[in-house]
């Protein structure tokens, strides 16, 4: 990602926009559950 090269972006930003990148990432290889199964995995905690 070209704009995480900026040198200008205060470091937070860049944070930001890395954690952003990543869960772009996960969507994209589909490391993702519905939040429905997230609920029901909560709920068995229970």
């Amino acid at each position: 990602m070209e704009i995480l090269e900026d040198k200008r972006l205060p470091e937070q930003t860049i944070a930001l926009l890395k954690i952003l990148q990543i869960g772009q990432s996960q969507i994209e290889q589909g490391q993702v559950k519905t939040m429905e199964v997230v609920f029901e995995e909560l709920d068995k905690l229970n």
